[in-house]
């Protein structure tokens, strides 16, 4: 599988976060709502992208809860925590 659709995905999801008193994960529904919006009805393309897209969440959330030093980078998105 490409993994490019996944990966913008995560970006422009990233990019429309929750923010409260701290990150919140991608909601289920924002990830299925960008599926149908991007054309992604095959069911098994689906899986596969929701199941990439939340291991990029976890990874991020992991990154931004665990490393205070890295909070305020991981809140400008995800191309500045490789310093991009």
């Amino acid at each position: 599988m490409d993994l490019r659709p996944a990966w913008s995905g995560f970006v422009e999801l990233h990019n429309r976060r929750q923010f409260g008193f701290d990150a919140n994960p991608l909601a289920v529904n924002a990830i299925t709502a960008w599926m149908e919006i991007m054309g992604f009805h095959n069911p098994d393309v689906r899986r596969e992208l929701y199941q990439l897209i939340t291991f990029l969440d976890d990874t991020w959330m992991s990154l931004y809860i665990n490393d205070p030093k890295k909070k305020r980078k991981a809140e400008k998105g995800p191309n500045k925590i490789k310093g991009k």
